[in-house]
């Protein structure tokens, strides 16, 4: 008896995984989409020669947007990769108080599906910190932990924000599809025609500058090595991961 439960139990956890079809073969694509159907989980798209297919438990939609500081909501949490200056003694009478600053920022990020992008900075002392802004008008200035810093570039500092994005959102724009792809034959007006069947994994609605389309290219393009994490949800006023400043003389 005991010696059948064990092959039982064997058969159970030795049971074949689902393996995936050998001819699929990844793809990036910008196709202009016509409609959207949740239903049949279809993307209906401009290009003849194409077919995409989404899923509602697996696809991610993300909305890509370059947004200068000035834009944003009260109260945002933002990501700056910068150099940081500790305030070094009381200020001289008269003097600007606010002595304690981030410089050299080469990147600032926004929104809830914000991740890092793999960007490599200029020097060692450049770093990821992230908090909340505290002013909307330059000079900004936004609270890392429990200090405040002086954020400097000037009016024109521009956040790559990266949102998730409702399905029905795409319909009638042109998108960036990351999936796995295979030649099919359809028959469509009583004629047969070989089109390429799309399963996409990532859908892209892209708004940026040159400089943040730049990133994007690097963190989400067809070279990318890796997909980057599933964010965390943002807990509203608040960093999800605020890098306290260092305690500077």
């Amino acid at each position: 008896m005991k010696a059948f439960l064990v092959a039982v139990m064997a058969m159970t956890v030795s049971a074949p995984a689902e393996e995936k079809d050998p001819t699929l073969k990844p793809l990036v694509k910008r196709l202009k989409v016509a409609s959207i159907d949740a239903k049949l989980g279809e993307i209906k798209v401009k290009e003849a020669d194409f077919e995409v297919l989404w899923r509602k438990d697996s696809t991610r939609f993300y909305h890509h947007r370059s947004i200068l500081l000035k834009d944003l909501k009260k109260g945002a949490v933002i990501h700056v990769l910068g150099k940081l200056h500790g305030r070094r003694g009381a200020p001289a009478k008269g003097a600007d108080d606010a002595a304690a600053m981030i410089t050299d920022v080469e990147h600032v990020g926004v929104g809830a599906a914000f991740v890092e992008p793999p960007i490599t900075p200029a020097s060692g002392h450049i770093r990821w910190y992230a908090g909340e802004l505290l002013t909307f008008v330059a000079p900004f200035q936004m609270k890392v932990g429990n200090a405040e810093y002086k954020l400097l570039g000037g009016e024109k500092i521009a956040a790559y924000s990266i949102e998730k994005l409702a399905p029905e959102g795409i319909a009638g724009v042109s998108v960036i599809i990351r999936g796995d792809a295979k030649k099919v034959t359809v028959e469509r007006d009583g004629k047969e025609r070989q089109v390429t069947r799309l399963q996409a994994t990532e859908i892209h609605l892209v708004e940026l500058t040159p400089e943040h389309t730049k990133v994007f290219q690097l963190q989400w393009g067809e070279k990318r090595k890796e997909t980057p994490p599933e964010p965390e949800p943002a807990t509203k006023g608040k960093a999800k991961k605020d890098r306290e400043a260092p305690n500077l003389p």
